[in-house]
């Protein structure tokens, strides 16, 4: 492994020491420690002070609102810490996202590179948490609204453990959505 190479893991894993708590952030900056001094690197060459431009991509709107949210509590968690934003992010991040509410509306963003590292790998992972739960919002939609088709009696394919931990799910939530009134278009006569 090259130098590179474990400066990179070593920004990972102190982004990952920064978003710790308690005891856990101080295990993790322990062991960033130590695996820089074994490789001889300073730990305040790896994040620097530059703050960077990088390129986000939504594909959809609920995208942009996630990364907003998720940068939002990410800046308001370092100021809890008693991080300081650098002057220029500081900057940048009033004229950007002002005070109130943040709001990406272009496909860039000013970040530290290790700050980057761990707001990109949160996001990736909460897109795909995002796409789950909206399929068990679909089915619990249909839930509450007594839309699922009825199992035929010739159907004799039991649901995996899968499928069953899915509609436990979905009716779990569905519990909590009112369902739509619908009222009937057409009185028989």
């Amino acid at each position: 492994m090259n130098i590179e190479e474990i400066k990179k893991r070593l920004m990972k894993m102190k982004a990952l020491a920064n978003a710790g708590v308690g005891g856990e952030r101080a295990n993790a900056e322990k062991l960033l420690e130590e695996l820089a001094a074994r490789h001889g690197i300073n730990l305040d060459d790896l994040e620097g002070d530059e703050v960077e431009k990088y390129v986000v991509k939504f594909s959809q709107t609920w995208q942009r609102d996630l990364f907003n949210q998720l940068m939002g509590v990410m800046r308001q968690e370092k100021a809890e810490r008693g991080e300081t934003l650098r002057e220029k992010e500081l900057e940048l991040w009033k004229r950007r996202f002002g005070t109130k509410y943040c709001m990406v509306t272009e496909n860039y963003t000013y970040a530290t590179k290790c700050d980057w590292i761990e707001l990109s790998a949160k996001f990736e992972v909460l897109k795909a948490d995002y796409k789950r739960q909206q399929k068990s919002f679909y089915l619990a939609f249909l839930m509450a609204n007594d839309l699922l088709l009825k199992k035929k009696e010739y159907d004799s394919d039991l649901p995996s453990a899968k499928t069953i931990k899915e509609y436990e799910e979905a009716y779990m939530l569905s519990q909590g959505i009112t369902p739509s009134k619908l009222n009937k278009q057409l009185e028989a006569k």
